[in-house]
């Protein structure tokens, strides 16, 4: 029996033929936008069906953390080139703000009337129909009959798997209006490293920098949580990368200081798969307030290994934890800050440091343009210009992240890296230079 994986391969693989054979045939070298004027209408045809079959390949094998990560990639491409992606993020986010998809049925075998949904989400029938078939052709639910809806794969997860909705909101609330602010901060401000000099800074109409606008509203504080919980989500951002990006087992009994290390996600895995290690996590005392919460639903073999403590990493580890850290653990924290910030943080714990002493940096390192495949560069591009846009920091490539490390006193240099199978980030291990 066919399934709609082998009849998308097989469109593909007809489409590209038809192309290939006119292109041996004519001898014409056909690139990228490079069709000429008078093309046949039949290789036309086959270009128009080359695109559709690749598109419906990307929809039906991307998960939906993969589904909104290429939709960012695609919103800051040339909108002018992409008019039905950024189209695409107005239908999805209208359908998550009505709570539209909660109310299609969940089985795929199932429809229901446009009538029906407009009614008990409240929204008006004909808008209905407009945002609903504009999401459709971006995989978003589907039409099996006239006047009828249901899930698709997709959609069905943003149902079963709200968080995601988090993703979306704050995407089309935060991060958009942001990007179209970008050519407007930097006529401003131009090479500007300051913190509340950026597109978020116009976007918002705020001259505090982003964290400390956040925290200005309890229910912005929330709604960036919401997204940051979805947002890991993100497979290639999946902390379990990090079980195989170190070797935890090799420092026996040690203890890791997780700096800025949030709620302790990434501490409790590794403590339930490394028994010898010890964990305490760092960050504001917001952040961490929950934290006999989150130790009394674990094991207590777990529990035990594990403390929170409030701390700011601009100022110097506390003696009592700079006399016992063996590994400081900084987890996508340094490529929020300018390089001059960063350096500080470093600082503060090289001042800190044991002999014997490490730090495990885990973040992107960018590879130069073209050595990896272009839908993991644009993932990777799509980071490092939200940096730029919201905290005038960037990603860094690893001659930026040499340069940085060698910025402390003593300097620090990188010792050995690691890029586990699948993950955007790279674990870096970084010691003293002495």
């Amino acid at each position: 029996m066919e399934t709609p994986l082998d009849r998308i391969a097989a469109n593909v693989a007809h489409h590209a033929g038809v192309i290939c054979d006119y292109q041996a045939q004519s001898q014409q070298k056909i690139g990228i936008g490079l069709f000429p004027a008078n093309t046949p209408e039949s290789i036309n045809r086959a270009r128009q069906g080359l695109l559709q079959a690749s598109a419906e390949l990307q929809q039906i094998c991307s998960e939906p953390g993969e589904y909104l990560e290429q939709t960012q990639i695609y919103y800051k491409r040339l909108m002018c080139s992409f008019p039905r992606q950024y189209q695409r993020l107005s239908a999805l986010q209208w359908l998550i703000h009505f709570n539209v998809l909660q109310h299609v049925p969940l089985d795929p075998s199932t429809s229901i009337t446009y009538t029906y949904v407009a009614a008990v989400a409240n929204v008006p029938l004909g808008r209905l129909r407009n945002v609903a078939r504009m999401a459709m052709t971006g995989g978003i639910l589907t039409e099996p009959r006239a006047e009828h809806i249901a899930h698709t794969r997709i959609s069905a997860h943003f149902v079963t798997q709200p968080v995601f909705n988090d993703w979306v909101l704050f995407m089309t609330q935060y991060s958009v209006p942001t990007t179209l602010c970008f050519s407007q901060a930097t006529e401003q401000w131009g090479d500007t490293t300051a913190t509340h000099q950026t597109a978020y800074n116009l976007a918002f109409k705020t001259t505090l920098p982003f964290f400390a606008h956040i925290e200005q509203s309890q229910h912005s504080t929330e709604q960036f949580a919401r997204y940051m919980r979805a947002y890991v989500q993100n497979p290639g951002l999946a902390i379990e990368h990090l079980l195989t990006g170190f070797d935890w087992e090799g420092l026996g009994s040690a203890h890791i200081v997780d700096v800025g290390g949030s709620t302790g996600q990434v501490d409790i895995m590794l403590a339930t798969h490394f028994p010898r290690l010890t964990f305490t996590v760092q960050d504001r005392q917001s952040t961490i307030a929950g934290a006999d919460i989150i130790l009394q639903s674990l094991t207590p073999s777990v529990a035990s290994r594990i403390s929170f403590n409030a701390h700011d990493f601009w100022k110097p580890q506390r003696p009592e934890i700079a006399s016992s850290a063996d590994v400081y653990l900084l987890r996508r924290l340094l490529h929020d800050w300018p390089s001059a910030k960063a350096r500080v943080i470093l600082q503060n714990l090289v001042d800190a440091m044991r002999p014997g002493g490490r730090i495990v940096v885990v973040d992107i390192v960018l590879p130069p343009p073209g050595t990896v495949s272009p839908l993991q560069e644009a993932s990777l591009r799509v980071f490092d210009l939200a940096m730029a846009q919201t905290f005038n920091s960037s990603e860094r490539a690893r001659s930026d992240w040499i340069e940085l490390f060698a910025s402390t006193t003593p300097a620090l240099r990188l010792r050995c890296e690691l890029q586990p199978f699948g993950s955007l980030l790279t674990v870096m291990e970084v010691v003293r230079d002495e």
